[in-house]
């Protein structure tokens, strides 16, 4: 609730039993909320097998923290009730607060204000190059890692950018200031998405997306591999003995059974040229490039997909992914 709101809750009693019982329930609200209407006690029958709600409306006078309510229920008869229970009630500031960006102007920093805005806060920020903006947004580069391995993956790889951008400047934990503990929370989420990656993968090397899964998959195990390739460069525990026996599975000739065609097939092709499988489809990675190329312009996701084979292009055979 936010401060200065009001809200209308039910408290349900339920019986359970083949008869009518008399009950009496006692309520408390503590914290920075009120009620505005409805009693804290109330007795009343409750029918076999039957419910009975309170109404209660509360208003929100806090603007932190929460407020608790308490809600008690008591007899008399020869039954088991259950316990006290609590309900959190989170408490709000009644406006949102909305972060404006300046723009340097004849050497004065300007920021447009609405009319109807309060500053509460001025804070300027000088980042230097791309360490200083990930350092600056590392609460948001830090994520928690759930899901499927692709999910996993896309939740475990910004925590790795921070890690790495980190080492690359040279920074130890003690140079980081007040985002030291944003650095170890990363450390810790990258660590668990790692390990929980390494789950989903199989007796033979490849991943699946889920452990459940009965076989692996190659475009999940190339996601995978992308993950793991950059946890091991950070020495994160297990991840290059995964890595290792991913690539074991890519060259027992996994990698050359590729989709067949579309942005799947781009996919796969732009992951190994990554990954740095030991022997790359050239011959199908030229073929997938030189087919766009009569199709201009590209769309944006095939852009990112060709951009991806452009490392190999000092190679002789990346030279024909130039060539007309």
């Amino acid at each position: 609730m936010r401060e200065g709101e009001e809200a209308v809750v039910q408290v349900k009693a339920v019986n359970h039993l083949p008869r009518t019982l008399s009950v009496r329930t006692r309520l408390a609200l503590e914290g920075g909320a009120s009620v505005k209407s409805g009693g804290l006690e109330a007795a009343f029958s409750l029918d076999k097998q039957g419910e009975h709600l309170l109404p209660l409306t509360l208003g929100a006078v806090g603007a932190t923290g929460a407020a608790t309510l308490r809600v008690a229920l008591e007899t008399k008869e020869d039954v088991h009730v259950g316990g006290t229970e609590e309900f959190d009630i989170p408490l709000k500031p009644s406006a949102m607060p909305q972060t404006f960006a300046g723009a340097q102007h004849d050497n004065r920093l300007v920021t447009p204000l609405p009319e109807a805005g309060k500053v509460k806060e001025v804070k300027i920020e000088v980042s230097s190059g791309l360490l200083g903006a990930a350092l600056n947004a590392a609460a948001v580069l830090v994520s928690y890692p759930y899901g499927c391995t692709e999910q996993l993956v896309h939740t475990t790889i910004p925590n790795l950018v921070l890690m790495d951008l980190v080492r690359r400047a040279g920074l130890k934990t003690e140079d980081l200031g007040p985002l030291a503990g944003v650095l170890t929370k990363a450390e810790k989420n990258a660590g668990q998405g790692i390990k929980k990656i390494i789950g989903n993968q199989k007796t033979d090397g490849g991943f699946g997306l889920w452990p459940s899964d009965p076989q692996s998959s190659l475009p999940v195990t190339l996601t995978a591999l992308y993950a793991l390739k950059s946890a091991g460069d950070l020495k994160i525990e297990g991840a290059l003995t995964a890595y290792n026996r991913g690539r074991d599975w890519l060259n027992r000739g996994e990698a050359l059974k590729l989709s067949g065609g579309g942005p799947m097939r781009g996919y796969e092709l732009s992951r190994l040229a990554e990954i740095g499988s030991f022997e790359q489809p050239w011959d199908q990675q030229i073929a997938y490039v030189r087919d766009f190329k009569v199709k201009p312009p590209f769309p944006l996701p095939t852009s990112s997909i060709l951009l991806r084979f452009l490392p190999p292009t000092k190679t002789k055979a990346g030279a024909a992914l130039a060539a007309p």
